[in-house]
């Protein structure tokens, strides 16, 4: 279509210039939206249309550099970190001292002794750190120095955790020793255990509830 006033021919998504007599240039630039158009009008004569129509060209060009040039690139996708900070064990922890059950967990600064009640599966260590994941729970880790008949000797020196929750300080605890029927019986590094034995991997199904005796 062609306007009668200024000869400039409409083509929906594209650019045309005409010309009539020696008015100035209307420029078109028609939107993608059928029956709307964006107008711009030329201050040029038309005898300067060639070098109009390049520098504007030029123009458009440099504006698609530029807004490809600042448009947001995609990041990758970013992991979520958790910082496991181990401590030592000190005497004014809230889980020292002995907690009792049908069985139960004597813990000092220097030493974890756990008795099954008989069953040949007690074990004594050595506490080797903490990890608090809260005010009232958390997991100790520890050195086998000795273990009981029902367990392997291969044990001592290797690495166990235990974990703790509703910690209620001389009071009453819930306690686990590391377990899973596919699990690992302990881990030669202290790292490796505090990978290894958390509850996210399927470790203390079962926690038994103790009594603070002492």
């Amino acid at each position: 279509m062609v306007h009668a006033e200024t000869g400039c021919i409409k083509r929906s998504g594209q650019f045309h210039v005409s010309r009539t007599g020696g008015k100035p240039f209307i420029w078109e630039l028609s939107n993608r939206v059928p029956g709307e158009h964006i107008m711009f009008t030329s201050v040029f004569s038309h005898k300067h249309a060639g070098r109009a129509v390049s520098a504007f060209m030029v123009l458009l060009g440099a504006a698609f550099v530029f807004g490809t040039l600042s448009c947001k690139q995609p990041t990758e996708t970013e992991t979520e970190t958790t910082v496991i900070v181990v401590e030592p064990v000190t005497s004014s922890d809230s889980f020292i001292g002995t907690w009792t059950s049908t069985d139960s967990y004597a813990i000092t600064s220097s030493s974890v002794t756990y008795y099954d009640g008989g069953y040949g599966y007690d074990w004594i260590g050595t506490p080797v750190g903490k990890y608090e994941t809260s005010s009232s729970s958390g997991y100790i880790y520890v050195e086998y120095t000795s273990v009981g008949s029902g367990m392997d000797s291969s044990l001592v020196g290797t690495y166990i955790a235990v974990s703790y929750k509703n910690l209620s300080a001389s009071s009453t605890v819930q306690m686990a020793t590391a377990y899973k029927s596919d699990g690992a019986g302990s881990e030669s590094t202290l790292s490796a255990a505090v990978t290894e034995f958390t509850i996210d991997n399927g470790y203390y199904s079962y926690y038994g509830s103790y009594s603070y005796s002492e």
